[in-house]
């Protein structure tokens, strides 16, 4: 290199790379044969530097639905505190989500997603709309908004056991 050239460092990413290498196969043409060599060992070297995205296993995506079914019993427990007289006559068990955690440790997501509408309905029947709108509802709302998501997952694309 002379001394009017300067080298620039760029932390790539994985799209930053891909659009690279595409632009670097395409100029091979034009470029002799030696400097896109160059270059293109240069993006390699740089890509294997970079850290990888780690993969969610269909394990980690089940325990991050228990949280956050977890999450929606603390809001209704702590409803329940706040709104004590909302529950005089009601039975103890009402707000149960024993059931929608089996639906969602088994990958029953329509199922879970049902019983989550059920649960909401219940929340807002006893709580009234504006104190289970509060914290409760926007929670349900979000598991029912991921599951939705997960559906053409966990039909064929995820495996059910970390890859060895």
């Amino acid at each position: 290199m002379d001394k009017g050239s300067k080298r620039i460092k760029i932390k790539l990413t994985g799209q930053t790379v891909a659009i690279l290498t595409t632009l670097l196969i395409l100029t091979s043409a034009i470029i002799p044969m030696s400097s896109s060599s160059h270059l293109i060992g240069s993006v390699k070297a740089q890509t294997s530097k970079m850290p990888k995205e780690q993969e969610l296993t269909i394990n980690d995506i089940r325990q991050s639905r228990l949280v956050l079914l977890e999450g929606i019993d603390n809001a209704i427990q702590r409803l329940i505190k706040s709104e004590s007289k909302a529950m005089m006559q009601k039975p103890r068990g009402i707000f149960d989500t024993t059931h929608i955690a089996q639906l969602l440790k088994t990958d029953q997501l329509e199922a879970a997603i049902k019983e989550l509408n059920k649960l909401q309905a219940k929340v807002i029947a006893v709580f009234g709309p504006e104190a289970a709108n509060r914290e409760v509802v926007p929670q349900i709302q979000n598991l029912i908004s991921a599951l939705k998501q997960q559906e053409p997952l966990t039909s064929s694309t995820i495996p059910t056991s970390p890859p060895h």
